[in-house]
């Protein structure tokens, strides 16, 4: 009983972090694509008076939905292998991340790496996947697999 209500906890800081990482890596993709088109500068200088930091804050949830569909597969898989391997460290998550990012964007855009265009998307969502990656070590990465009894190796 004590084990099985540790490995429901387990999966509920799991789940709980996914969500986290989604939310932040739908906020960095949410600012990036203000950015480009123009609108950052001016809720930066007029502040949030004129309802365009409001904007920025109710799309955001809408860019994670977005988000946390794409990414769920390759997230699911980072998640596993991190809990299987007994991975502690945020550069794994991180360095997952971004992996993701990458293979989601060369699998749903097939882009041309000469245009900078894609490029600079594809830097955007790489760095979203580090984002999530770390966010994600933060929330509930840091205590993998606590519930097996497993020890992390020692660093000196």
């Amino acid at each position: 009983m004590d084990k099985s209500l540790q490995l429901i906890g387990r999966f509920t800081v799991i789940v709980f972090g996914y969500g986290c990482a989604v939310l932040a890596a739908g906020f960095l993709l949410n600012v990036l694509l203000l950015a480009t088109i123009g609108f950052l500068p001016d809720i930066i200088n007029d502040g949030f008076e004129y309802g365009f930091g409001a904007r920025l804050f109710v799309a955001t949830p809408f860019m994670a939905i977005i988000v946390g569909y794409l990414a769920f597969w390759p997230a699911l898989l980072l998640i596993a292998s991190g809990e299987y391997f007994n991975k502690r460290d945020s550069l794994f998550y991180s360095l997952g991340g971004m992996i993701s990012g990458i293979v989601l964007f060369i699998a749903g855009f097939e882009p041309d790496v000469k245009n900078a265009d894609e490029a600079v998307m594809l830097m955007s969502i790489a760095a979203a996947g580090i984002t999530g990656g770390f966010v994600y070590w933060l929330v509930s990465g840091r205590w993998t697999n606590v519930v097996s009894g497993k020890k992390a190796p020692e660093t000196k």
